[in-house]
């Protein structure tokens, strides 16, 4: 394991207990996890206000399909069409060690504002890989942005071993720049909306 610290590992067999019981397919699908949000925020009329998250349910009337499109490198696309909202996703991400670097697009269509949201993704680190005390850390900055011209700029603050922060910061933009919210809060907790 030491020599392959540093190295893409996409093409190197690891321990099955390093993994989580879900494929990538199944991970995918978490981004469905509370498509309640989106459906709230499909009747939200207040831009700034919508709210966005995560899996699949039939019960909230959405359809989820996902599929491998190439193994090397790994890369999986996935859409979910509601009558409320349309998520699709590309996704492929570069594996160094303990860390996954993606590069995805995300698409977020809410029909009835005729609004299309895009955002990317941030790195992903997961700690003491070889340890029973495994934890993830996520890092770097997301950049969302609505077809109306408003953007949201959000930071994932890294943590350190010590304090294991999950902090999240930001500002919600208007279309001319001027900052009419801010984002701050625990990315596996609460995150908060100011003025």
């Amino acid at each position: 394991m030491r020599k392959a610290i540093g190295k893409d590992l996409s093409r190197v067999a690891m321990p099955v207990i390093l993994n989580e019981p879900l494929g990538l397919l199944q991970k995918l699908c978490e981004e469905m996890e509370y498509s309640d949000l989106l459906d709230r925020a499909s009747q939200t009329d207040d831009v700034y206000l919508r709210e966005t998250y995560e899996y699949i349910r039939e019960d909230k009337g959405w359809k989820f399909i996902a599929e491998q499109v190439s193994h090397h490198p790994p890369i999986s696309v996935c859409i979910c069409i509601s009558s409320n909202f349309i998520f699709s996703q590309k996704l492929q991400a570069k594996v160094k060690f303990r860390e996954i670097f993606p590069d995805s697009l995300n698409i977020l269509i809410f029909p009835k504002y005729n609004e299309t949201i895009t955002w990317n993704k941030y790195t992903i680190c997961i700690h003491n890989v070889l340890s029973s005390e495994r934890w993830i850390d996520h890092y770097g900055d997301v950049l969302v942005e609505s077809s109306f011209g408003n953007k949201a700029r959000i930071s994932f603050i890294q943590s350190n071993y010590r304090t294991r922060l999950s902090n999240v910061a930001g500002d919600i933009e208007d279309s001319t720049g001027k900052v009419v919210h801010k984002i701050f809060g625990d990315w596996h907790e609460n995150v908060f909306l100011s003025k």
